[in-house]
């Protein structure tokens, strides 16, 4: 009688253990929608997938534990963080008006060796990544010119037959490291400027194409830079390479 309730107990546990695996399971494999819309949230955390609806850009990305997404409109931002950090120490959007538009930039208060980044999405008629657009001559009226001009300065980057790579606008060849993101779903790349002083980079961006739509990622913070490692270089590219698009 005792061997058959010591065995009843161990089964018992067993299906507790099991229980305890799928409903951790459950809780990694959640899908979470992040917008405006009805039914969206405006905030996710990991461990979860996060399907994203940020303009015309639909798209989704896989958060681990301390990985967290805030949508703001009409921005969305990375951050990881062991805690959660009070909304005055996000990363932040900042707008500035211009003659062909608005100009915009991310910017961080605090933590400059944090791992985070901005995203805003943008469509694919505002850029130029053929290799003959840096000396050829442009049919674009002057305000699609200067959209494209400041745009070839956040995604400085060609699309040739042999891959992505770095135009004029990265700035000197010594300055950046450029690296191409592939994925069977969008390519792209990162680009890690670095510090002269310290080896580390003051600004990191990243874009990803799939069809019309450009996703425009940025960890930056001018005009003091930020101090983010190699590592941390390392996983955002990993991070940015988990992306995929939906439409």
């Amino acid at each position: 009688m005792v061997n058959i309730i010591k065995w009843m107990l161990g089964l018992a546990k067993a299906q507790l253990c099991l229980l305890l695996i799928f409903s951790f399971a459950a809780v990694g494999g959640e899908t979470i929608k992040l917008g405006n819309g009805i039914r969206e949230s405006i905030y996710a955390t990991g461990k979860s997938t996060v399907e994203i609806h940020q303009s015309h850009c639909l798209y989704s990305m896989l958060l681990l534990k301390g990985q967290r997404l805030r949508f703001n409109t009409p921005d969305v931002v990375f951050l990881e963080s062991k805690s959660n950090e009070k909304i005055k120490d996000w990363p932040y959007l900042s707008q500035a008006e211009t003659s062909f538009g608005y100009s915009w930039s991310f910017k961080k208060k605090s933590g400059l060796n944090s791992k985070w980044f901005g995203l805003m999405c943008d469509n694919a008629k505002y850029f130029d990544f053929e290799p003959a657009f840096e000396n050829q001559l442009s049919s674009d009226s002057p305000e699609l010119q200067q959209i494209k001009n400041d745009n070839a300065f956040k995604c400085p980057g060609a699309l040739s037959e042999a891959g992505w790579r770095p135009t004029e606008k990265a700035g000197a060849a010594n300055s950046y490291v450029f690296e191409e993101i592939k994925n069977e779903n969008l390519s792209g790349f990162i680009v890690g400027y670095k510090n002269k002083d310290t080896p580390t980079f003051g600004r990191v961006t990243f874009c990803l194409i799939k069809g019309e739509s450009v996703l425009l990622g940025s960890a930056e913070n001018a005009p003091e830079p930020l101090s983010i490692s190699a590592k941390t270089f390392s996983e955002l590219k990993r991070v940015a390479s988990g992306i995929v698009f939906l439409n």
